[in-house]
């Protein structure tokens, strides 16, 4: 690639990493909508990440702003996990009535919980975007110029080794914990591809079984959306142990292990 197109690339993932981090603190920002914010700025650092990853080994200082963007995101799982959990328990509940009311009201009723203990040891999340602001003030000292179309592809080997490698122990040992890390290693090489597609449409990356990225992008989408459902179904039947007994969470349990076993 001519120096001139390789200024154009790397000025373009440059410009992608800004707006990743303008979309992660609009959404902390967000006063209006708590949960919906937490979902998209969960899901705007896991892209972010993602495109760092492509830089990772090139750029030294990427590795240490990951780790921080690692502990904003994980520092909202928890929030997001009790929204999904009420989310699963409605789409159930909207086919299962006699699971329905006491069982989603318990679980809007912990979500808000939560939520509002977050809110009191970090009021409009104000701890978590100085952080924020700390990643994107060390991202505006990183040498873009320093990175290849070489680093990029060695990044998409590197994450499709690892997929490879959590698919097999999925199969040798389909545990919630290999199936979990399988979804994260499938939405990893997914988001690289989009988002290589986006800001560097002239490369070609190789894919998974020789496929076009839009093919791999599909399955990849496909792949971690089914065991997404899954994680979130065994996710909730976990939550429901913690709810007093009622006839209501009974029924809704056994939909939820029927589910998992037809899924298998």
């Amino acid at each position: 690639m001519k120096p001139s197109a390789r200024g154009t690339l790397q000025a373009r993932i440059s410009r992608r990493v800004r707006l990743e981090l303008r979309a992660v603190r609009r959404a902390l920002a967000d006063r209006r909508h708590p949960h919906r914010a937490v979902h998209e700025a969960r899901k705007a650092i896991r892209r972010l990440r993602a495109l760092l990853a492509l830089a990772a080994r090139r750029l030294d200082a990427i590795g240490i702003v990951d780790r921080e963007l690692q502990r904003i995101g994980d520092s909202l799982s928890r929030l997001r996990d009790a929204q999904v959990a009420l989310e699963t328990a409605e789409t159930i509940a909207s086919q299962e009535p006699a699971s329905s009311q006491n069982v989603v009201r318990w679980l809007e009723e912990r979500r808000d919980r939560m939520l509002e203990r977050a809110l009191r040891r970090d009021p409009d999340f104000t701890r978590r975007q100085t952080l924020l602001d700390a990643c994107a003030r060390a991202l505006e000292t990183v040498a873009w110029s320093d990175l290849e179309d070489d680093d990029l592809h060695e990044a998409l080997r590197h994450s499709r080794k690892r997929l490879k490698k959590a698919e097999r122990k999925a199969e040798r040992e389909p545990s919630p914990a290999h199936l979990h890390r399988l979804r994260r290693r499938a939405r990893r090489l997914r988001m690289q591809l989009e988002l290589l597609r986006a800001v560097a449409p002239a490369l070609e990356p190789e894919t998974l079984h020789g496929e076009t990225p839009g093919k791999a992008i599909r399955t990849l989408h496909k792949q971690s959306n089914r065991l997404g459902q899954r994680q979130d179904k065994e996710h909730l039947a976990d939550v429901l142990e913690r709810m007093p007994m009622t006839f209501e969470r009974e029924v809704m349990r056994r939909r939820i292990e029927r589910e998992l076993k037809e899924q298998r």
